[in-house]
């Protein structure tokens, strides 16, 4: 059987095995970081160069890097809490080898205990020093989060040294000096399982931190940068930002703002050792829910974002194609009767817009460029012409004079996709092939599938 003196340094070599770990752990760590935030910025500068060019083909390139950057940032650190969850294992077979030193200990020292109670003798001076031993050991563990992780447990420790003060007291010095041992090595392995506990919960923690940090910094650009559309480059506000997402923006914002105000909670405390001795931590099965809701929250920033970005450059795409439109059509002899969003009693730029134009005060055509939106969010324009004949029926006629219209469109949008009407048709119908309503929770449910 080994003796007190090899148990306590088979405690110590743990305890510096442990640290070893830990060592490597952080090392691979910062590695594995840095190479993630030079691929996330490589991806980023991309990103940045494609946004100051302003096409179809480039937005459907911006988006694509975002769902890259996305990816990137979830896979790096994914592989982070991979090589954490390792290094946990590890520890946590380090901690249970501690943890039967520590009950062989405890019964060698039992047995000593029960050796010295019945000689009664031991000197003052050695029982003074294990107990000071042990009390300024008591003092280092109360410095830590004790009562989150361990609950009680020093409260114990510390009868156990009043107890020894108390065998002292009454001269019984080597039962004295065997408790305060027994209690000294009880401190130790406390202090290592509270500092093993929040170094775990600090890893939970970092990641947490790492993902709502990035969503907070992604919302606090959107919210600074300026749109850049065919009518110009504006800085949207709040009334803006509610408009073309139809109120999501301001819920996902403020989720984002609720779930990064740990950050502060944990910088007011003075960090995270004063924030676990609050009494208002969370627990670690909290972190794992949150960072899952997290990277939804990821999810439903970017769709909030592609959609005030999209719908907005659509619409003023539509706005100015009408106007061009309605200057052709005057060129060339026609009177324009409205030009103008859909929408009573205001416009609403949301909706498509039509440009009623005639010739004879009878005869009205009407260009309508209308959005197409999938998965809730507008992707593309489209233009469908219609022609409402009173001062003749003949659909040849109509036909005819909607395809002039559609050279025109031709030559001024060569993109853009073109539909007549037949005059049988309701043009209601055919518009409805290509129109939806905004809808950007169905982009949510379509992210969650792209990305998962």
């Amino acid at each position: 059987m080994a003796t007190v003196a090899q148990l306590n340094r088979r405690i110590r070599e743990l305890e510096t095995e442990l640290q070893r770990l830990n060592g490597r752990q952080d090392s691979v760590r910062q590695r594995m970081e840095r190479e993630a935030r030079e691929r996330i910025q490589g991806i980023r500068q991309e990103m940045a160069q494609s946004l100051n060019r302003l096409d179809v083909r480039n937005r459907e390139r911006v988006e694509a890097l975002r769902g890259e950057l996305s990816r990137e940032m979830r896979r790096s650190l994914e592989e982070i809490r991979r090589r954490d969850a390792q290094t946990q294992r590890e520890r946590q077979e380090l901690l249970r080898k501690l943890s039967d030193v520590n009950e062989e200990l405890r019964r060698e020292l039992d047995d000593m205990r029960r050796q010295e109670v019945r000689r009664n003798q031991l000197g003052g001076a050695m029982a003074k020093e294990a107990e000071e031993k042990a009390r300024a050991r008591a003092s280092r563990v109360a410095l830590l989060p004790h009562e989150f992780f361990c609950p009680g447990q020093l409260d114990v420790f510390r009868e156990h040294l009043r107890f020894a003060r108390t065998m002292m007291e009454r001269r019984m010095f080597d039962a004295a000096t065997a408790v305060a041992d027994a209690a000294l090595s009880e401190l130790e392995i406390l202090e290592i399982n509270v500092r093993e506990a929040q170094r775990e919960w600090e890893e939970l923690y970092h990641v947490y931190s790492s993902i709502i940090q990035e969503l907070y910094d992604r919302l606090s650009q959107f919210q600074e940068e300026r749109l850049r559309t065919v009518c110009g480059s504006f800085s949207l506000k709040e009334a803006d930002w509610e408009y073309w997402s139809g109120g999501e923006f301001r819920k996902v914002r403020d989720d984002i703002l609720n779930a990064h105000k740990l950050i502060g909670d944990i910088e007011h405390c003075g960090g995270v050792t004063a924030y676990l001795n609050s009494g208002q931590a969370v627990r670690e099965f909290q972190f794992s829910r949150q960072i899952t809701s997290l990277y939804r929250m990821e999810e439903r920033l970017q769709a909030v974002t592609q959609a005030i970005r999209e719908e907005r450059s659509l619409s003023d795409e539509r706005f100015q194609m009408g106007r061009t439109v309605a200057e052709s059509l005057r060129a060339v002899g026609y009177q324009i009767v409205s030009c103008r969003f859909r929408g009573q009693p205001t416009e609403e730029p949301l909706e498509s817009y039509d440009v009623t134009a005639t010739a004879n005060n009878l005869d009205r055509v009407t260009i309508t460029f209308c959005p197409v939106r999938q998965h809730g969010v507008a992707v593309r324009n489209v233009c469908l012409i219609r022609t409402d004949l009173q001062s003749v029926s003949n659909a040849w006629i109509a036909r005819k004079q909607a395809k002039e219209i559609q050279d025109i469109l031709a030559g001024q949008f060569p993109d853009l996709r073109t539909d007549i009407c037949p005059m049988e048709m309701d043009s209601a119908v055919l518009e409805e092939r290509y129109k939806r309503p905004p809808d950007i929770p169905a982009l949510y449910k379509e992210m969650e599938r792209r990305y998962r």
